[in-house]
């Protein structure tokens, strides 16, 4: 909710609210990472943070500091001290909520965000930061109490594995079946009917068993429709953008394989309708063009 509300105030910024609306995510994701140093006082899980939100959700938003450094590597030794700290700080919150959908689906989204930017010489620069990006990530690792830690072991990985609440490819099948039974759907919330959880762990099988096929495939095109400018987008070199494409890319991949239609895919939204911004935009107008004095006597 909160997410949403930086909308309003950034539809009444004048000039570039582009970067008011990047730093205000940025702040408040920041706030979330210093939210999960301290353990909830009313849940057993030790993935729970003071704020008790959800694991999975909390990492969604302890990872966007990791995407803004990803998107603003700066030269200078001052302004990389910064990112590194910011990085190393995101890193350690969102390995703290044992959430591994997040960082997998960032690590992909990334790669391909590189190749979108520089070709196949994207996967060159990836080979370049991927050591970076490993090592602090395992020495994050390291200081995770064992119940975390055992998490992120290759054996635990597996999609099937990759929840607390169940075999995802499991509930991916139930909502599978139940959609051949009835395109037209089963109406909000029954999902929950059949199974101990109110939605399949992807947005698209999620709205085609509730509310049938045809507002799943309208929905499908919504978020799916920033993807086809997405070249376009990140050929404006701009950090901005290219902070939300890369935001785009790492929600649309986890919307399908561990979102919800609901708020938890906040995220998606707000870069999706950033993009769709950048999409119908209108060129700013050019400066008018100044005549010579001589014809100013004429009224001209």
């Amino acid at each position: 909710m909160l997410f949403f509300l930086l909308i309003v105030p950034s539809v009444f910024v004048k000039g570039d609210r582009d970067k008011f609306l990047l730093y205000a995510v940025l702040i408040f994701s920041l706030m979330f990472c210093v939210f999960s140093f301290f353990d909830s006082s009313t849940k057993e899980n030790i993935r729970y943070s003071a704020i008790d939100l959800s694991p999975t959700m909390m990492a969604k938003i302890t990872i966007i500091p990791c995407i803004f450094v990803l998107t603003f590597l700066r030269k200078g030794f001052f302004s990389k001290a910064i990112l590194f700290a910011m990085f190393a700080l995101a890193s350690w919150a969102t390995i703290r909520t044992g959430s591994r959908g997040p960082i997998l689906c960032l690590i992909v989204a990334y790669v391909y965000f590189l190749y979108l930017k520089n070709g196949l010489k994207g996967f060159g620069k990836f080979a370049i930061y991927a050591p970076f990006m490993l090592l602090t990530f395992f020495v994050a690792l390291y200081f995770m109490p064992e119940e975390i830690a055992d998490r992120f072991l290759p054996d635990n990985l597996s999609i099937e594995s990759n929840s607390d609440s169940g075999d995802r490819v499991f509930l991916w099948e139930i909502a599978l079946n139940g959609i051949r039974y009835s395109w037209s759907g089963y109406g909000l919330g029954n999902f929950s009917a059949i199974t101990f959880l109110a939605a399949p762990h992807n947005v698209l099988l999620e709205m085609a068993y509730e509310v049938g096929v045809a507002i799943a495939l309208l929905y499908a095109v919504i978020i799916f429709s920033p993807f086809i400018g997405l070249s376009k987008a990140v050929a404006r070199n701009s950090q901005y953008t290219d902070f939300f494409v890369l935001l785009y890319l790492t929600n649309l991949i986890l919307a399908l394989i561990s979102g919800e239609v609901t708020l938890t895919s906040a995220l998606l939204y707000i870069s999706t309708g950033y993009l769709w911004g950048l999409g119908r935009g209108v060129s700013p107008r050019p400066a008018r063009r100044e005549l010579p004095a001589r014809y100013h006597h004429a009224g001209i």
